[in-house]
């Protein structure tokens, strides 16, 4: 929590600075964005956050609602580095999966 006189905008890049890789960082505010992905940490906008948020507490009510359609399919179709996300980004997006 911010102290009395103090900012939660300056609270949380504090927080960005300090715990650098380890840290996903929820907000939509651009300024705090910025500044969280120059420290080295994960984001994940406010509207993005609560769709998963939701999703999990509909899949904890109703059960996955995937069925087994038999396993692994085998494909031949490869994806290159072409077509690869940035170090940075795929590093983000296993944050934001385990959530």
């Amino acid at each position: 929590f911010s102290r009395n006189g103090e900012l939660a905008d300056t609270v949380i890049k504090r927080m960005a600075a300090t715990e650098r890789e380890k840290a996903l960082i929820v907000s939509s505010d651009l300024d705090i964005v910025s500044y969280v992905e120059s420290q080295g940490a994960a984001t994940i906008s406010s509207p993005e956050f609560e769709e998963k948020l939701t999703m999990a507490v509909y899949i904890n009510t109703n059960g996955s609602g995937m069925e087994d359609k038999g396993g692994w399919v085998p494909t031949t179709k490869k994806k290159g580095p072409k077509r690869r996300l940035s170090k940075k980004k795929r590093r983000s997006r296993v944050k934001i999966r385990k959530l």
